[in-house]
């Protein structure tokens, strides 16, 4: 497994209507319920209701 301790990322929620996330590699998963993700320090899963994905850009590394 990489060292991931350097790896910047972020998760900010704003007044529990919208949550940003920054690193994140991957969609595993995504309902109106529940949103699964892999961000560069390991997986994170959203629950809730009305849940949907307004942008996502995968997080690409130089030099794999």
């Amino acid at each position: 497994m990489a060292d991931n301790t350097l790896a910047e990322h972020s998760v900010i929620m704003n007044n529990r209507k919208a949550l940003t996330l920054s690193g994140i590699k991957d969609v595993d998963s995504f309902s109106e319920n529940e949103i699964r993700v892999q961000s560069v320090m390991g997986q994170i899963c959203v629950r809730g209701s009305g849940l949907k994905i307004e942008n996502f850009n995968a997080f690409t590394k130089l030099n794999q």
